[in-house]
């Protein structure tokens, strides 16, 4: 397993990890022609903050643009939306804004990238 954080803008890494998949069985030799290598399990930088709310040198569309691009996407305005929450959060390494709402019996949940405001993934569910 590979994890990376990549800063959106100029593409350098800013945090690295690899560790052993837990969901493959372990080998019980590595084959010969392949040197066998721990993991390496050092940041190659310091990672970022976790949840940064405004990162500086940035053109991002902003949480009112983000949230707009999912309402639209829903075809709901925010009238008809309860429990509204939007963040700019990583997930997998990767920026994005969250956006949260519940309209009706749905519960719909977004991620917009944060410099083309387009829908990256998006999910409607029954709101249990």
């Amino acid at each position: 397993e590979y994890d990376y954080d990549v800063d959106a803008r100029s593409g350098a890494i800013l945090y690295f990890e690899s560790e052993p998949d837990d969901d493959i069985p372990p080998v019980s030799a590595p084959p010969a022609t392949q040197p066998s290598a721990p993991p390496s399990t050092q940041p190659s930088a310091p990672p970022a903050s976790p949840k940064p709310s405004t990162p500086v040198g940035t053109d991002y569309i902003g949480e009112a643009a983000a949230k707009a691009a999912a309402l639209a996407h829903a075809g709901l305005t925010e009238a008809e939306v309860t429990i509204l929450k939007v963040e700019l959060d990583r997930d997998d390494g990767v920026l994005v804004y969250e956006v949260d709402f519940r309209a009706g019996q749905y519960e719909y949940d977004y991620e917009i990238d944060p410099i083309t405001a387009a829908v990256v993934r998006y999910e409607k569910e029954i709101d249990d």
